[in-house]
């Protein structure tokens, strides 16, 4: 006698907490026909063209031609697609980058949620791709767009591959460029972005901000996370592009360590911005070895900073991000300068200090640890007091999440 079959959602509840064990799921998916769809999903969910994983050039023409191949005599395949990645970081131009296989593959993927580009240049792509990649972007399925490590040699290029995009959750730029030739009296592109969350990471050039600063609707976004550089014009800027943010909830400012020389704090200033939920600042020291002269504790430079954001109304959580160097950098000065700010703040705002520091090997790590924090905690007694203070080890040593 046969056992009753189990019912399809129990089995995919089964296929779900697989989570990203590959063999398993290819097993799964022979095992019984009740298993394939479920595992095929996962299986396509998240689809990584990481071609520089193959060393031989003549294996990426293969794989494109196979995937090519496999979404051609399925083409339910590629609706499984939701997370889609191109990654390549090879020193040398491969043929795949102009690939006619690749331009097929990217418009046979219509449920698109989130896509990553990670290559050298963006010119390296042949002109089919672009176009694909243009009508990837524009897809209605697309929430999250993200760039890494990409060089635009011209604005025609940025415009005609965010023409078509819509409302984005996420818009996303780490370490791109743009060689922007400037023209007098130029028109601003003719794009009207929107994305409620903007994070423009490390390296991302002045040219390629002011690009995006003419092009997204910043009215809109409710989430920004920015690269600070120690530079009078690009704080200008930053300064410019936030007081554009009316509506802004969740900010998250990265600040670069060459701040740790300046003898004066950022000039960036928060007081508008009453929406303002959460406040994030990322602070890196610099060693007494690598200045002995002129080393500052990652505090100074945003004492002022803070103290702009006393009179927010909804202001709920700040949080600073202490990445450490040396115990030789000084606390008892600015610890007091920062109790003094928080005591000016209207509302209970919870003051959160994560501290990161150099992995040390001794037995000592905790008691050095455990010492940083009671030190902190005293100088910042009134607000420990009130339940208005966390102080917390960070459990990596990576500073940026």
């Amino acid at each position: 006698m046969s056992s009753p079959p189990l019912p399809q959602e129990l089995i995919n509840e089964i296929v779900e907490c697989l989570e990203n064990d590959v063999p398993t799921l290819r097993s799964c998916a022979l095992a019984a026909s009740c298993f394939l769809e479920p595992c095929q999903r996962k299986l396509f969910a998240n689809l990584v063209l990481e071609l520089a994983l193959h060393p031989k050039p003549e294996d990426h023409d293969a794989i494109l031609e196979r995937l090519l191949e496999a979404f051609t005599n399925s083409a339910y395949l590629a609706t499984y697609v939701q997370e889609f990645t191109i990654s390549y970081l090879g020193r040398y131009k491969s043929s795949w980058m102009k690939s006619p296989a690749l331009a097929l593959i990217i418009r046979k993927l219509t449920a698109v949620s989130a896509f990553k580009l990670d290559i050298s240049r963006w010119e390296d792509l042949s002109p089919a791709v672009h176009s694909a990649l243009a009508e990837l972007i524009a897809l209605p399925t697309l929430r999250s767009v993200s760039f890494m490590d990409l060089r635009f040699m011209s604005s025609e290029s940025l415009t005609s591959l965010f023409v078509g995009m819509g409302v984005l959750d996420i818009f996303e730029m780490t370490s791109a460029f743009a060689k922007l030739a400037p023209t007098r009296n130029a028109p601003p592109p003719n794009l009207r972005l929107r994305t409620r969350a903007l994070l423009l990471r490390n390296m991302v050039d002045d040219q390629l901000v002011h690009f995006l600063e003419k092009c997204f609707d910043l009215s809109l976004v409710r989430s920004l996370q920015v690269a600070v550089r120690d530079d009078v014009h690009a704080e200008r800027r930053n300064q410019a592009i936030l007081w554009q943010m009316t509506k802004l909830q969740h900010l998250r400012l990265e600040f670069a360590i060459s701040y740790t020389w300046l003898a004066i704090g950022t000039l960036l200033d928060l007081s508008r911005h009453v929406h303002l939920w959460t406040l994030d600042l990322y602070l890196r020291a610099a060693a007494p070895a690598d200045n002995p002269s002129n080393v500052h504790s990652p505090l100074h430079h945003a004492i002022a900073l803070l103290a702009s954001v006393a009179s927010l109304p909804a202001l709920h959580t700040v949080s600073l991000h202490l990445q450490l160097k040396s115990n030789e950098i000084p606390w008892e000065t600015y610890l007091a300068r920062l109790n003094r700010v928080a005591q000016t703040w209207n509302t209970p705002t919870l003051l959160r200090i994560v501290l990161r520091g150099v992995p040390m090997r001794s037995s000592a790590r905790s008691e050095v640890h455990a010492r940083n924090v009671r030190e902190i905690k005293v100088a910042l007694a009134e607000l420990d007091a009130t339940g208005r203070l966390e102080v917390v080890w960070a459990p990596n040593y990576s500073f940026w999440p």
